[in-house]
């Protein structure tokens, strides 16, 4: 099959199995009711112009006073909340005025029975009442290899000393039971491994396969490829690394150096020259931007000039021919303006406008702070050799770490990482080295206090003889060789370093992970699995994925670019990181493996400082959601991917 797409999987769930069938069902257009929580699932993955496709006619939020519509029929998605059904349950609390005509009811995961007696009591809704359906969809598809549940205190409850095991009981059994919808939409029975002597990744892992045992015994018409896929799990403080690294990707550094300057969640406002003038403008980074998921694993470096191409092969098509009438072909900003003026190419020049702002937003916060310094040093000090491929040796290493801490252009905040990347590379530095460098850096208490709290994911900034080294970085001789051969070959001295997942991922689809060192739950069968068993059984939703996942631009079906093979899943609780997404897109273009990352959250360095910051406060650092007040919308008025929500998500409706 083509390039797998859960994105695209949900949304098929979404729009033709849940919204379509049932407006063609009632045969007119329909109400969409959701509430906060799948306001959040279905904002950044649906456009309201889908809906209108579809038969919806209006959404409303469930939470704020609507509109009666008693002759139109209503699909209400909503999570199984006594307090969401209450609020249905009081559309219709009037049987001589009800809000809608029938119900079609879908909640977006399990509904237990102190739920479903609410609306039982309810004679008015039950008659109306002609869907009632559960739908897997307990997770956010980002990207079509990614996906959230969005819990975004994990961190803490994971590595707190407050953290108590009732709450952690209560993690582990919230992503299980979410992880559960994921498999169900993919059609998937994984086998599930997680790395030996994680206590608590034991725990998780054993939790989840009771739970999928459960769902499979419970759905008799669950469809699953006997070709199953692998689920890992793992926990952040098995790499500390990857949150602390710069990336030199285009997504990485924007989520990294324009998070709250400009960035606020997925979208950031920029200046946009228009035939009138400047205007500001709102960019939203997701999938609905092909030009965005097409360059958001680019080098920065390569961004620009990727953009600037484009521009010039604009300029050079036969509308553009008069951009060259003087002679000498003109810079990106000439090509820029000349195209303006040019009514069939705005379109197109205001998408690469936006991204040409903000790679050269992203270069210049990077040279203002002097990070290129920084970046190199780090990727020296997590690879073991320099960017001539030599090992690196501690008293330059240190010497250069001196000039960088004293360096008053970089921030506090990047200091601080490059410190925490120096004490967890360089776990045989004495101590005298260590305090001389914090003394050097000088950073203020808060910044400080993060990393002191690190001792908690087993990164200790002073040195304690009776803790070993947790983070298990010391590098071996075929890793320092690889590392090095990297380096003489690699095009940017800053883009060396590959995060500990990429490793583990790659081997598990060569299929040599150890399996002492990273065991099991059940084992599979002898012969299962087999790196040489080419062909699979294929399911019906796998069918459909074939249709509908394919690259965007693209529907090239040749042998070089189809995926074959068992899935693999990965899921890090307590955050991942857009290195590591990075290195996942890598290994599905260079195995042609369906490779699916999820986690907690997605962690940007920032907030990764932050959340190291609470850990010894008695409560975790407050996500305030954005979720702004909506009145009625209509398709003519708003679009879903332009309500400032909480980041894009996914659906998928039990066959």
């Amino acid at each position: 099959m083509s390039e797998p797409n859960l994105r695209a999987v949900v949304q098929h769930n979404l729009l033709d199995k849940m919204i379509k069938q049932t407006s063609q069902a009632s045969h007119g257009w329909v109400v969409l009711v959701l509430d906060d929580t799948t306001t959040t699932l279905a904002s950044s993955v649906l456009r309201m112009t889908d809906l209108t496709e579809r038969g919806v006619s209006i959404v409303e939020r469930l939470e704020l006073a609507r509109q009666p519509f008693p002759e139109m029929a209503v699909i209400y998605f909503i999570s199984p909340t006594i307090a969401s059904i209450e609020k249905v349950v009081a559309d219709f609390s009037n049987a001589e005025k009800p809000m809608y005509n029938t119900v079609h009811l879908f909640f977006n995961a399990h509904a237990d029975n102190t739920v479903l007696s609410k609306f039982k009591s309810c004679q008015p809704l039950l008659k109306r009442l002609r869907t009632l359906k559960e739908v897997n969809l307990d997770f956010h598809a980002t990207e079509r290899a990614a996906f959230s549940l969005n819990l975004q205190n994990a961190l803490y409850t994971l590595y707190s000393p407050l953290s108590t095991p009732a709450m952690l009981d209560s993690l582990l059994n919230e992503i299980s039971a979410k992880l559960v919808t994921l498999c169900a939409t993919l059609d998937e029975y994984p086998y599930v491994r997680y790395k030996a002597g994680q206590n608590k990744m034991e725990a998780l892992a054993k939790l989840f396969q009771s739970k999928m045992n459960e769902y499979v015994a419970a759905n008799a018409s669950f469809t699953y490829c006997p070709n199953r896929s692998t689920l890992l799990f793992v926990e952040r403080a098995q790499d500390q690394l990857s949150p602390l690294v710069h990336e030199v990707t285009y997504q990485a550094m924007v989520y990294d150096l324009l998070d709250g300057a400009g960035l606020e969640g997925d979208s950031i406002n920029y200046p946009a020259e228009t035939q009138s003038g400047t205007v500001t403008k709102q960019a939203l980074l997701n999938e609905n931007d092909p030009l965005w998921s097409e360059l958001r694993h680019t080098h920065i470096a390569e961004v620009t000039t990727n953009i600037g191409n484009r521009m010039a092969s604009l300029s050079s098509s036969n509308a553009g021919t008069s951009l060259q009438s003087k002679g000498k072909s003109p810079d990106v900003s000439q090509l820029a303006a000349a195209l303006r003026e040019l009514p069939e190419f705005r379109d197109t020049l205001s998408k690469l406008s936006q991204h040409l702002y903000l790679a050269g937003k992203t270069l210049e916060e990077y040279t203002k702070q002097n990070l290129l310094g920084v970046s190199t040093l780090e990727q020296s000090l997590a690879t073991g050799v320099d960017e001539s491929g030599k090992k690196i040796k501690l008293p330059k290493v240190q010497k250069d770490m001196e000039d960088l801490l004293r360096d008053p252009k970089i921030p506090n905040s990047d200091k601080a990482r490059l410190l925490a990347i120096f004490i967890i590379t360089q776990d045989s530095t004495k101590e005298a080295e260590r305090k001389k460098l914090f003394s050097i850096a000088q950073l203020p208490a808060i910044t400080d206090k993060a990393l002191q709290n690190m001792k908690y994911m087993g990164v200790f900034m002073q040195k304690i003889s009776v803790v070993s080294n947790a983070t298990g970085h010391n590098l071996t001789s075929e890793e320092i060789k690889d590392a090095a051969k990297k380096a003489t070959t690699s095009e940017y001295a800053t883009a060396r370093y590959e995060p500990k997942l990429k490793g583990w991922m790659d081997k598990i689809l060569k299929k040599n992970l150890d399996t002492t060192e990273f065991p099991y739950v059940i084992t599979p069968p002898p012969g299962t699995n087999s790196p040489t068993n080419k062909k699979e059984p294929t399911s019906l939703r796998k069918k459909i994925t074939a249709k509908i996942g394919g690259k965007s631009g693209s529907d090239s079906s040749s042998s070089k670019d189809m995926f074959t093979g068992d899935k693999l899943i990965v899921f890090v609780v307590g955050g991942a990181t857009y290195s590591e997404l990075r290195s996942v897109y890598e290994l599905r273009q260079s195995e042609k493996r369906e490779v699916v990352l999820g986690s907690t959250s997605f962690l940007r360095p920032k907030a990764f400082l932050e959340s190291l910051i609470v850990l010894e406060e008695s409560t975790p650092l407050t996500i305030k959601p954005t979720q702004p007040e909506m009145a009625l919308i209509h398709p003519s008025d708003i679009k879903l991917d332009e309500a400032k929500l909480n980041s894009s998500k996914s659906i998928s409706s039990q066959s």
